[in-house]
């Protein structure tokens, strides 16, 4: 499993069953968010407005490819890369193996996440307060969903669309067939949120901490409160890999592992 260092702008291999580091690689400045595509790491670095490829055997940093200002959000589709350019707006198309950006489409003032469901991208807008839907094939923006005050994680299970939303703080289910929203959940600083099997995990700003989230229910329970820490303008982010859930704490640079029930 790897994770990003965004104090020292590294990528860190963690061992699943330890969460000991056996691998450090430096990639760009800031970096912030990872996906695997075509045997490679790929990382937003927020601070130099790039991507970095990374492979994996041996690690080393394979190709550095720019994409606007403060990229951030970035997620696999088929077999090109989408990413997150949170200053201009916009999101931006990588075709690997090529080495540079191949398009970009407007979607809303500092957008932050991007996730794929059903073939279709899905992106959260911090600034406009809402969830956009990009058609990959078309290259526009087909749904513009007003979902709630500073959405950020995204995540895709049973059929809808999950948004955590930091400022109002709630988790909002939208439909992504009607395109609207369907359920609005209390969870205070909601910041992130991911698959973890059947159930989907949720991280706040305030602790950090964590909770498990039903779908089909809109529930939430076993929630974990792991430390006092103060999180300031980076985000607590949380993945479910190894058999355990693993959520970030950057200001106190620690990930902590939490076993699967």
């Amino acid at each position: 499993m790897w994770v990003a260092n965004a104090k020292s702008n590294r990528l860190l291999r963690l061992e699943p069953g330890s969460g000991r580091v056996t691998a450090e690689l430096p990639v760009g400045r800031t970096p912030l968010r990872l996906a695997g595509l075509k045997g490679r790491i790929w990382s937003t670095d927020w601070g130099d407005g790039t991507v970095s490829a990374v492979s994996v055997s041996p690690p080393r940093r394979a190709a550095t490819i720019h994409v606007g200002p403060e990229p951030e959000g970035i997620v696999a589709l088929g077999n090109d890369l989408w990413v997150v350019s949170e200053r201009n707006g916009s999101l931006v198309r990588i075709a690997p193996p090529q080495t540079r950006s191949t398009e970009r489409i407007q979607v809303g003032h500092q957008p932050r996440q991007v996730t794929a469901a059903g073939g279709h991208l899905w992106v959260s807008v911090f600034g406009d307060d809402s969830v956009v839907e990009v058609d990959p094939s078309t290259r526009r923006v087909i749904a513009r969903i007003r979902a709630c005050a500073g959405p950020q994680g995204l995540a895709y299970a049973a059929g809808q669309l999950w948004v955590a939303c930091t400022t109002s703080g709630e988790l909002v289910d939208v439909d992504p067939q009607s395109r609207r929203v369907v359920r609005r959940i209390s969870y205070e600083a909601a910041d992130a949120v991911t698959h973890a099997g059947p159930v989907l995990r949720v991280t706040s700003e305030n602790g950090p901490s964590t909770g498990v989230l039903e779908p089909a229910t809109a529930k939430v329970s076993r929630t974990v409160h792991l430390s006092d820490a103060f999180i300031s303008d980076a985000n607590s982010d949380v993945v479910a890999a190894g058999g355990a859930v693993w959520v970030s704490s950057p200001d106190e640079g620690i990930v902590y592992r939490i076993s699967q029930p």
